[in-house]
């Protein structure tokens, strides 16, 4: 029966875990989207300003619209157009984002299906009765039980926790590198020593549309991850490594346009997407690290919790 205690708190102790972790995610998921909806009015604000119609845009039309804003004459005619194809492509993606991002925030509340108040009152029942259990230990070996059993149950909760993190960093990884090779890919752009492609060509149209599909979920997963992995960064070079994911979105569409508008190339964008997967690499590594340690201790709080329970 003991076991059986023990196993109730460990769960009261990781579905606490869940709750308390999970509202900090929908507090910094509301920053989040609160900072896209500023970020995608103030981008159709200047579509406008710009003339640009949004109900025509489209991402599997991206080489259309990006045609006569990018070609040298219209750059020697209009330099400022490139800002405004940035804009466009920070629309476009937006509204991607908050769909995206409203969906993630709809399954943790799924995911958090009691409350604090309930867990807590839950596991003060079961401690008790736990108590009443070992009443034959001893006062010291009691108080130790209950000490284990209350850390062994938080130990579970951060292994939790932590798988969560490294399953959404290491889907981020992978599909940062399928964005690589599509990245290497686009001949046209990529090379910069080919012709231009008609504007309504199907191929540049298909290639843009899957860069720019890829684009979007990396921006939410390295968003969701950094949220995840929040918990365990408590040191200045993870800090470090976690900035360099910030505003990925952004920084990917400036460095595609930047590089293209310089010399036709997306050397500077394939490096950047090849530096961060470069920081998710040190991340998980430090992830799965301090996974290994959890466990470890938490094998011998199981140990040395046996080995009180034996004298019962």
């Amino acid at each position: 029966m003991l076991n059986v205690y023990q196993n109730e708190v460990f769960e009261t102790r990781k579905a606490l875990r869940r709750v308390v972790h999970h509202d900090r995610l929908l507090q910094e998921c509301n920053k989040m989207l609160k900072k896209e909806l500023a970020q995608l009015r103030k981008a159709a604000t200047a579509l406008r300003r710009a003339s640009v119609d949004t109900e025509v845009l489209h991402p599997g039309r991206l080489w259309t619209h990006m045609y006569d804003d990018l070609s040298k004459l219209a750059l020697k005619r209009r330099l400022n157009r490139q800002k405004v194809l940035f804009v466009l492509l920070s629309w476009m993606a937006g509204n991607v984002v908050l769909k995206e991002s409203t969906r993630y925030m709809e399954r943790i509340k799924d995911g958090s299906r009691y409350r604090r108040r309930s867990i807590q009152n839950r596991e003060d029942k079961v401690r008790k009765l736990m108590e009443q259990e070992t009443v034959a230990l001893g006062e010291q070996a009691q108080i130790r039980l209950m000490h284990f059993t209350s850390k062994m149950g938080d130990y579970k909760g951060q292994l939790m926790t932590l798988a969560e993190a490294i399953s959404l960093g290491a889907e981020a990884k992978s599909k940062l590198h399928e964005l690589s090779l599509a990245l290497k890919g686009l001949r046209f752009w990529g090379n910069g020593d080919l012709e231009l492609p008609e504007p309504d060509d199907v191929e540049a149209n298909m290639a843009l549309e899957h860069i720019f599909g890829l684009v979007v979920p990396i921006h939410v997963l390295l968003c969701a991850f950094r949220n995840e992995a929040f918990d365990f960064v408590n040191s200045r070079d993870f800090e470090l490594h976690m900035a360099a994911l910030r505003e990925f979105k952004d920084n990917f569409f400036n460095s595609l346009l930047s590089d293209w508008v310089e010399q036709r190339k997306v050397r500077m964008c394939s490096f950047g997407v090849q530096k961060n997967i470069e920081a998710l690499d040190l991340l998980l590594q430090g992830l799965r690290t301090k996974k290994k340690r959890t466990e470890e201790e938490l094998e011998i709080l199981q140990e040395e919790s046996r080995a009180i329970m034996a004298a019962c």
